[in-house]
């Protein structure tokens, strides 16, 4: 991306000079095109490091050339590494596509970012025991240098490399160290399987010449004619790599390979040397790094082992099982080669969309080397003469493979199998096949293709030609079309018939667009209306066109192919886009969208509402939406942010206006701390649609283990448009993730990663859950299962993203109660007050000790001891208090009768009292209640033991026992609850 501070007739001028006496570091977004064109201007080799520093404005960073590479038309390739202080920076990778000394075109994938890591306080045997002890691993080799490698966050970081092997799981990985804090920082996987059950046969080729060493009387299988040798050995079934053992023969005829699996080495080492011969003999190229690399095939690997890999440096191949054999086609060779062929040319990582396309290109010219050595047997499937089907470029979907990218059968980015490298791959699979043979149909895009064949030969030389001088390390899918289309441009000319199959092909698979004969400019945006700022992806649709320039209407500019720009002020933006061709396409076309973009103020809708206190302090909460709401802003009178929750405390009379926002909500089951037996590890994700621009939050999880997660939301064909990942524990937790999402319908919600481990939920599930006019929570993508199980995400909390918010004026009006003084009442040693308990609350107060002597809420108190009391009354409604004046008094004991025959219990009472005595004639006595002021309320003939007070009000009474001769033989206070 370019900002320019100049005019635009300035910027003109820019393209009509050199390149470089118009550069400036002060007009410059840092950034690197994934590919450019120089044909507008002129940019010699010798003057791309001024154009390097002006990018990179960083004189730490460097480059040094790789290799150079004179091709059959005579462009020369030169491949640079980027260096920071002197330290390379690993798969950062530039090709000079030159002519004449003078730059056609650059690829590749430089950085500008400034590495976060690069101090080197730990050793390098400090972080090999950590792998060693903490992986597991055992490790092939490691660099004594560091390097700078981009690790799982996207920054750069300093680290060890080291590769590593796995025996238990047959995996070969490069693995970085921090060379800061011992932390590894990324992995990437080294081998490359095919794996599959299979029927094995010997001698698959038939009857072939082959070429072996003669030495101390024996032969061996070594091929010491092509380049530096292509040799063929046996593990004997161990596992130790270095334990290898030339397979020999002392007559030269192999008969003593007796068994089928023995012969199996007879179609290693002749699909070796088919595969030498196809890359010099059609692409003039001297083995895998085109200096004569040696080719070492390692058979007999391990015991029940069902696999053929390249780990890196050679091919490993086991012998299956008593079912399957060995996967020793010529085919499978081909491919193993061209693994060695990737490592050495664009170095594809073995992840995600590069490590599709890696896959894609092995399968591709394994399939073209069978073609190529045995036209009469070969076909467009793979490893078809050793297993059932493994992959078929001509029909992927017999595997369940997609032919369309990011339609049917597309595996998750980041998920299982590194990302789906072994399924995906039959995008580019397809685009071959229909290169070559031509084809008619619809797409899973609903898209109708015709594409017209080329052949083999011609397919196969692009193929080639973009591998070994366009692409590179992070290349994607996007990537490989641009740089099919240039490799095709070079080879057969702008707009020929051959660019024209190239690019349908593409867009038959789902990747660009349809051909046309004549240039085009087109684009569209992620999204073209915000408030605020807003950073907009542009999406360049132009088709036929090798360069452009971009106005932004803001003033700047950017030659991206598809930049990111962020707005910032209020306003309307037209985007002008020129896209640059050649005399054969059109020399250039543009676009200019007026006012395309709109960036307006946030607005507030008010809504007023007045807000009764008895007197503050008080809460307030808002009765709207609580059910679904997760939280609230609040705001002072000025419109400034001042707190968030569900409730607001006001302070003081000058805090009696304040706004708040009702944006947040909660989303979704709540289950998530259910059924922790249902962990889950399948590949499941929550389809959900968008109706108002809005930003995911935070969800809730509960995982069965701490560690990485990678979360993502993914188009309707399952595209990754957002992802992050997050370091989780154990058990139930909120994830923060912030993800803004625009509408449309059918978004996915999942994990990425091998890692998923989270609960999942079949109780108490009922679909939709929505936002009316916001958002719904459709369903789970379990197959028979969507409206039955709930899957990962629990408690989302959703905010609104609108210019227009409604916001809340919410006025404190204060109507204080004014309590009024009750008269304590004192009877004896009994303090009461006529007040009900239901309204108000009361606290016995010792005005003496200046404390609150009791915390029961009744209407009575009996005090231990003379001295001063009050009460402290409170308005529950408003929580107002009042304080009757502290009073002084006297306590006098009521008289008591005691009369060790009598009991009465419980004390306190509610209904009924029970009269316990040891004397006779019960009937002969009776029964009186009085209150505290001496008025009878009961006097009756004790019938029985039992006394039935119902009708008594709550309070304090005097209960005495009256013989016949009218005298008291037993009295007690009891209070009546």
């Amino acid at each position: 991306m370019l900002l320019f501070s100049r005019t635009f007739f300035l910027i003109i001028a820019f393209y009509l000079a050199t390149y470089l006496q118009t550069f400036s570091q002060n007009t410059i977004n840092p950034s690197f095109p994934r590919f450019k064109n120089f044909e507008r201007e002129t940019l010699k080799v010798e003057n791309f490091k001024n154009w390097f520093d002006s990018i990179t404005n960083d004189e730490n960073y460097s480059y040094k050339i790789q290799s150079e590479t004179i091709d059959e038309i005579g462009l020369k390739h030169i491949k640079l590494n980027q260096y920071y202080k002197n330290i390379i920076i690993e798969n950062a990778i530039y090709i000079l596509h030159t002519k004449n000394d003078l730059i056609e075109s650059i690829s590749g994938y430089f950085y500008t970012i400034k590495p976060i890591s690069n101090k080197r306080t730990i050793p390098i045997e400090t972080a090999k025991r950590k792998i060693l002890n903490q992986e597991k691993k055992s490790i092939s080799y490691h660099n004594l240098l560091p390097m700078y490698i981009e690790n799982n966050d996207r920054k750069l970081v300093l680290c060890y490399e080291f590769l590593t092997n796995d025996k238990l799981n047959s995996l070969s990985e490069k693995v970085y160290v921090n060379t800061e804090n011992n932390k590894i920082e990324r992995k990437i996987n080294q081998k490359h399987f095919i794996t599959t059950p299979i029927e094995v046969e010997t001698n698959l080729s038939g009857k072939k010449i082959i070429y072996t060493d003669y030495t101390n009387g024996v032969y061996t299988l070594l091929d010491s004619t092509r380049g530096k040798g292509i040799e063929t050995l046996s593990l004997q079934n161990q596992t130790t790599i270095a334990d290898a053992k030339p397979i020999i023969d002392s007559t030269n005829t192999w008969f003593s390979l007796k068994s089928k699996i023995d012969r199996s080495a007879l179609d290693v080492h002749y699909g070796a040397i088919s595969t030498y011969d196809y890359f010099l003999k059609q692409h003039n190229r001297n083995s895998i790094d085109n200096k004569g690399y040696k080719l070492t095939n390692i058979v007999h690997y391990g015991q029940n082992f069902v696999n053929a890999y390249w780990d890196g440096t050679k091919m490993i191949f086991g012998d299956g099982d008593n079912k399957i054999g060995p996967l020793v086609s010529l085919d499978i060779i081909g491919h193993e080669i061209t693994h060695g062929l990737t490592s050495n040319t664009a170095n594809l990582l073995l992840e995600n969309e590069s490590g599709a396309l890696n896959e894609s290109f092995s399968d591709i010219f394994g399939v073209i080397i069978d073609f190529y050595t045995r036209p009469n047997q070969a076909n467009w499937t793979v490893a078809e003469e050793v297993s059932p089907l493994i992959r078929s470029l001509e029909n992927p979907s017999i595997n369940n493979d997609p032919d369309t990218y990011y339609g049917k059968n597309w595996k998750p980015i980041g998920g299982t199998d590194f990302g789906g490298i072994h399924s995906n791959n039959g995008v580019q699979n397809h685009w071959f096949y229909l290169l070559v043979n031509g084809g008619v149909g619809i797409n899973d895009k609903n898209d109708t293709f015709n594409v017209e064949g080329i052949g083999i030969e011609k397919a196969s030389k692009i193929v080639f030609r973009n591998l070994v001088y366009y692409l590179y390390p992070q290349s994607n899918y996007s990537d490989a079309r641009i740089g099919s289309i240039k490799a095709t441009e070079d080879l057969f000319g702008g707009c020929s018939k051959e660019v024209e199959s190239v690019t349908n092909a593409w867009y038959a698979v789902g990747v660009g667009n349809k051909y046309q004969s004549f240039i085009k400019s087109n684009f569209n945006v992620s999204y073209n209306n915000g408030c605020d700022s807003l950073e907009v992806t542009f999406n360049n649709l132009s088709q036929n066109s090798k360069s452009y320039l971009w106005n932004f209407g803001d003033g700047t500019f950017s030659e991206e192919f598809e930049p990111r720009h962020q707005f910032k002020k209020i306003g309307k933006y037209s985007i002008k886009l020129i896209a640059y061709g050649d005399s054969v396409c059109g020399e250039k076309d543009s676009i200019n969208k007026i006012d395309y973009i709109n960036i307006t103020e946030s607005n507030f809708i008010e809504e007023n509402i007045t807000y009764t206190s008895c007197g503050l302090p008080t809460v307030f909460k808002p009765s709207i939406q609580l059910d679904t709401l997760s939280t609230l802003n609040w705001y002072d009178k000025n419109k400034k942010l001042i707190s968030t929750g569900l409730t607001y405390t006001f302070k003081d009379k000058e805090d009696s206006i304040v706004f708040f926002d009702p944006n947040h909500y909660k989303l979704g089951n709540s289950n998530s701390n259910l059924n922790t037996a249902f962990y889950n590890f399948n590949v499941r994700h929550l389809v959900f649609d968008v109706l108002q621009p809005l930003v995911i939050e935070s969800v809730e999880v509960n995982a069965q283990s701490s560690g990485e997660r990678i979360f993502e939301i993914r188009d309707p064909y399952g595209k990754v448009m957002i992802s992050k990942k997050i370091n989780i524990p154990a058990g139930v937790s909120r994830v923060e993730l912030n993800f803004r999402i625009d509408p449309g319908y059918d978004y996915q919600f999942g994990i990425g990663g091998n890692l998923i481990g989270l609960s999942r939920s079949n109780t108490g599930v009922k679909y939709p859950y929505e936002i009316k006019n916001l958002i719904s929570i459709k369903r789970s993508n379990a197959q028979n299962a969507g409206f039955d199980f709930y899957y990962f995400f629990y408690n989302w909390d959703v905010k609104k993203l609108k210019c227009e918010n409604i916001i809340y004026k919410t006025k404190l009006k204060e109507d204080k109660k004014i309590l009024d003084t009750f008269q304590i009442e004192n009877k004896n040693d009994i303090l009461s007050i006529n007040i009900d308990t239901i309204n108000y609350n009361i606290h016995w107060f010792d005005c003496s000790n200046n404390q609150v002597i009791s915390f029961k809420n009744q209407s009575f108190f009996t005090p231990n001891k003379n001295g001063a009391y009050s009460a402290i009354i409170t308005d529950l409604q408003c929580n107002t208090t009042d304080t009757l004046k502290c009073i002084g008094f006297s306590t006098q004991s009521i008289k008591q009768n005691y009369n060790s025959n009598y009991e009465i219990s419980p004390n306190p009472f509610s209904d009924i009292i029970q009269i316990s005595n040891n004397i006779e004639n019960i009937e002969n006595f009776k029964v009186e209640i009085k209150s505290v002021d001496g008025k009878i309320i009961l006097k009756k003939n004790l019938m029985n033991e039992v006394i039935d007070t119902y009708e008594l009000s709550s309070g304090i009474y005097i209960i005495s026992i009256i013989n016949l001769k009218n005298v008291v033989e037993f009295s007690t206070k009891m209070v009546k609850l």
